[in-house]
């Protein structure tokens, strides 16, 4: 066996998605070869809703550092400027672990013979730790982008030129120490080929574990219209309003297409404050539900619930949960303009779709269309076959093993 470090920012049981594919990797690369260290902070930012559901997988020997968040002591330092900590402190809000993290990562090297080091990002300080202790120990390192650092500044914002230029060299460092960068996206793939002609560039998409998302048996609620959305939806932000939704549904029922009574839309996850006036807005109050955040596996079989899942995203992301929706085989409406989603949709789904989060009057035909004709995915075993956490965790290993030989 060989034995891999795994440097992140945020792990199990931290409740939120950005963990997903880190424990996920954690668990199976055992299976192909590779004993898992994870470095980590000995606490987070933020701890948000620990989650029992997601337990640190057996074996994974867990090594932490301290950490200070900025905005324990900077708003002190910066608050009567009306300056935005995070302006000062680069890359991210984890900047203050990376002298910890780097010498308790050598630490960890040198005890435990480690043969490679993997980072997945955000948090992109994570990257910084990894590339440095790589630097040091002259061992491969596998640099993961989720998000892209620079590419998409609706994901990242940078407040000036001088930010962008700042965090660009930091990626460039990191890009040139790291052995490998995997991506999640194929457009991601192409435009660090394109940056970094010199640097060896993969894609290991996201994807879902079989064993946490079971393959729907029916349609529930038949007759009916049931919407669940997971996932937080920010206040102030455009990417996941769902008002193109809202008013699509309103003109269904004003129409008679729809009676009111048979739509229900539940929003699982912090919602309440980003949609509440939109609800009002389309009379929409007696059939929206807001559902407070909830362990991982809890919300699962919320999602099972449903009779058509929506996912909504204005930027090029493609969210853990795009994978998990289409693993159930129950119809599902994306409203996203990536491509790359269209085409996994269009390849391994007969009762899903892929539409303009704009297009009100296309939502509309979607949705009349689930509701009377609702059914589930003919072609979904080809889709778990593809898209297993499991295999996504051989091909790391097989990358592993070529880096390492």
């Amino acid at each position: 066996m060989k034995n891999l470090l795994m440097v992140v920012t945020h792990y199990a049981p931290l409740n939120i998605s950005g963990t997903l594919r880190a424990v996920k990797f954690s668990q199976d690369l055992p299976d192909f070869g590779w004993n898992v260290h994870v470095l980590r902070p000995v606490r987070y930012l933020k701890i948000l809703y620990p989650d029992q559901s997601r337990p640190i997988p057996d074996g994974v020997i867990i090594h932490t550092v301290p950490h200070f968040a900025p905005s324990e002591f900077l708003p002190a330092l910066v608050g009567r400027m009306g300056i935005n900590p995070l302006w000062i402190v680069m890359p991210d809000a984890m900047r203050f672990w990376y002298l910890f993290a780097v010498r308790k990562g050598i630490q960890v090297v040198e005890k435990h013979r480690i043969d490679a080091i993997f980072c997945t990002v955000p948090q992109y300080t994570g990257a910084l730790v990894a590339a440095e202790i790589a630097r040091r120990t002259s061992i491969p390192f596998v640099y993961d982008v989720r998000d892209s650092w620079n590419r998409e500044p609706e994901l990242h914002p940078m407040p000036t030129a001088w930010h962008q230029r700042r965090n660009l060299a930091m990626e460039r460092r990191v890009v040139k120490i790291s052995s490998t960068v995997t991506t999640v996206r194929q457009a991601l793939v192409s435009q660090y080929q394109q940056d970094y002609p010199n640097a060896n560039v993969r894609q290991i998409s996201h994807g879902f574990d079989p064993s946490d998302i079971p393959s729907a048996d029916y349609i529930p609620h038949l007759g009916e219209l049931h919407l669940i959305h997971l996932g937080t939806i920010y206040r102030g932000s455009n990417n996941r309003h769902p008002d193109t939704v809202f008013h699509a549904i309103r003109n269904l029922i004003d129409r008679s297409e729809i009676p009111q009574d048979k739509v229900h839309i539940a929003f699982v996850g912090n919602a309440v404050d980003a949609v509440s006036s939109l609800v009002n807005r389309f009379e929409l109050t007696d059939s929206v539900q807001y559902i407070p955040q909830q362990p991982y596996l809890t919300a699962v079989q919320k999602m099972l619930t449903a009779n058509v899942l929506l996912m909504i995203e204005r930027t090029n992301s493609i969210p853990n949960k795009f994978y998990e929706y289409l693993a159930t085989g129950l119809p599902t409406l994306i409203l996203s303009d990536n491509a790359e989603i269209q085409q996994i949709v269009t390849g391994y789904t007969d009762n899903s779709y892929v539409l303009s989060p704009n297009d009100t009057t296309a939502i509309e035909s979607a949705l009349l269309d689930m509701y009377r004709n609702p059914r589930l995915n003919s072609k979904l075993q080809a889709y778990r076959a593809r898209f297993s956490r499991r295999g996504q965790a051989e091909q790391l290993a097989t990358l592993l093993d070529e880096l390492t030989v």
